[in-house]
């Protein structure tokens, strides 16, 4: 009886240990130069107070879910650890202990990085602009190797190999960068049964979620994280994520290729997704309904035509 009993404890805790196996990423809030509308990338500045108060938020939605963490990690850049550390305190949550890791580190934007969206536009071209920062595999063309923000001059990452530290990447390149993190730091937590809470980029969480839910090249363009909404994953004992009953939108307004939901209104998400799709000038394929409404109106306009 009392093995009996020894064994249905630690079914139930091994049990709690697989439930628990989730992952919730949250992109910084809005920086002073989200704001100021610049390629920012590895250049390291804070956040604004508009920021502040989405971090807060994001506060607020996971506690409205109960959401606790068993260890947290960010990049080396001050939005994401700020916006880490309002979400802890907020939260209730600062015994959590916090790794930072270069890895987790933004996209590098290359020649791009501190240039206002606008002025690249007028030197280089909206389109060759629009396909540097949406495609998966065009990188900018690289920042100059005696400029003193290059990260391979910078004293923050003089441990690291030069060769290791980007002058431009792509989606791709980002990728490649933060899978290696993802496989030695997160997934050992994961299978130790451990919550992982996220707080990085809008680039290096596109990279991870694309492996994460192996999203082809093509669909991750249309993947947006908004500022300061928490993106949720459930993960099986494989850590394969657990589809949501109901998938969320995408920017372009269909079903998202995530198997993860945001955390928030779905009107503010809405709202911010829209945006997003403004602001990086996402060409949206249209909805299956459109697109027949699209053909039956060409049909009607040919058939007018012919009488």
């Amino acid at each position: 009886m009392a093995l009996l009993l020894l064994a249905l404890l630690l079914l139930i805790q091994t049990a709690a240990a697989l439930g628990s196996r989730r992952v919730v990423f949250v992109r910084h809030g809005q920086s002073t130069w989200n704001a100021d509308q610049k390629f920012t990338g590895w250049c390291d500045v804070g956040l604004t107070e508009t920021g502040r108060e989405e971090a807060m938020a994001a506060a607020d939605d996971l506690m409205s879910c109960g959401l606790d963490f068993d260890i947290g990690f960010t990049s080396q850049l001050e939005r994401a650890q700020e916006t880490m550390a309002i979400v802890l305190k907020r939260a209730g949550l600062r015994h959590v202990p916090v790794v930072a890791d270069w890895r987790l580190n933004e996209r590098h934007y290359g020649c791009l990085e501190g240039t206002s969206k606008a002025m690249a536009v007028e030197r280089f071209g909206r389109e060759q602009v629009k396909l540097w920062r949406n495609s998966y595999d065009v990188a900018p063309p690289p920042m100059a190797d005696d400029d003193p923000g290059l990260p391979a001059n910078d004293p923050r990452y003089g441990s690291l190999p030069r060769e290791l530290l980007p002058n431009g990447e792509c989606l791709r390149d980002t990728l490649d960068r933060c899978r290696p993190f993802w496989e030695t730091c997160v997934v050992p937590e994961l299978r130790a049964g451990r919550s992982v809470l996220i707080s990085a980029h809008g680039h290096s969480i596109r990279a991870l979620v694309k492996l994460l839910d192996d999203i082809s090249d093509e669909d991750i363009e249309r993947v947006s994280m908004p500022n300061g909404m928490p993106l949720l994953y459930e993960l099986d004992d494989d850590l394969q994520p657990r589809a949501p009953s109901v998938r969320a939108l995408d920017a372009c307004g269909l079903p998202s290729p995530l198997s993860a939901r945001f955390i928030g209104g779905e009107r503010d998400l809405a709202r911010r997704l829209r945006r997003d799709a403004e602001v990086i000038g996402l060409d949206c394929p249209l909805p299956p309904a459109a697109q027949m409404q699209s053909q039956l109106e060409l049909q009607g306009a040919g058939e007018t035509q012919i009488r």
